[in-house]
């Protein structure tokens, strides 16, 4: 019986953002294994790769977002969603994962301490 699991690169991406649609099943996965997850060189350097790139894009998405709450006021949801939408076309995100974020930060109590 094999005491590790081996990974790739997409596994270690999946479990790292959580708007990644296999992340609630890769997180469990992993949580709940004893066993030693190990990865290549290889894998290691794509990781890091990847991982940059979605980071830099999340942080462009972050900067749309504070243009469009310093430049609206922001009146619901809907109207929310859909102005980050507009100004983040050329972001290579893709809405499922902006419509996820977007959710989670609207839904947080931080968020919500910020509107009387």
């Amino acid at each position: 019986m094999c005491d590790k699991y081996f990974i790739d690169t997409n596994v270690g991406i999946a479990y790292t953002f959580f708007p990644d649609k296999f992340y609630p099943s890769v997180k469990e996965k992993i949580d709940n294994t004893e066993k030693a997850l190990v990865w290549s060189s290889f894998t290691k350097y794509e990781f890091g790769q990847k991982f940059q790139e979605i980071n830099d894009n999340i942080d462009d998405f972050f900067v749309e977002i504070q243009k469009v709450l310093a430049n609206n006021e922001v009146y619901s949801y809907d109207f929310f969603e859909r102005n980050v939408l507009r100004n983040t076309q050329d972001i290579e995100f893709d809405n499922h994962k902006k419509i996820k974020l977007l959710k989670f930060i609207w839904n947080s109590d931080k968020f919500n301490s910020m509107f009387p």
